[in-house]
């Protein structure tokens, strides 16, 4: 009985694999477009902003992010980037390390964006929420500037 079924199946395959049957396009199929309704869309304009711009987020931060002792002993630094989500009331969310070359570094940037707020940004008029990515940077030779990384534009992503 078993040599039957494994006969079949082996035959059943065969006839599958044809690659011949199986075309390399189907036609009538738009191609796919982001979603536009709700939350769940792409168009958020204006986009969510620091009150006085980014400039006066990163001063605020020079100002707030104390670097954590055991890393600058051991002499850790560079970019953490980290992920939140901007509410529609402006307050920060799901705040998370993306990439972190150090868990105090994280946890310092986690500690410091909890008291953060921004504008939120807007979509098709409502306040909306949006998933937000922002690198700090930490410098062991000068660890009181956590400046923005050179030529950087933040990406939004809307959640």
């Amino acid at each position: 009985m078993l040599i039957i079924i494994c006969c079949f199946a082996l035959i059943v395959n065969g006839q599958v694999r044809d690659d011949r049957s199986i075309p390399d396009s189907i036609p009538n199929i738009p191609e796919p477009k982001p979603f536009m309704d709700g939350e769940k869309g792409w168009v958020v304009w204006p986009e969510p902003g620091y009150p006085g711009g980014f400039d006066s987020l990163f001063k605020y931060l020079n100002e707030k992010i104390i670097y954590p002792k055991k890393a600058l002993r051991k002499k850790v630094g560079g970019n953490v980037v980290m992920t939140f989500v901007i509410e529609k009331d402006g307050s920060l969310t799901d705040i998370k390390a993306f990439r972190s070359p150090s868990i105090e570094l994280s946890d310092e940037c986690a500690r410091v964006l909890q008291n953060v707020k921004f504008e939120p940004g807007t979509q098709n008029g409502k306040p909306t929420r949006v998933r937000y990515v922002m690198p700090i940077f930490f410098d062991v030779n000068n660890p009181k500037v956590h400046t923005k990384p050179p030529n950087y534009s933040p990406p939004l992503t809307p959640r």
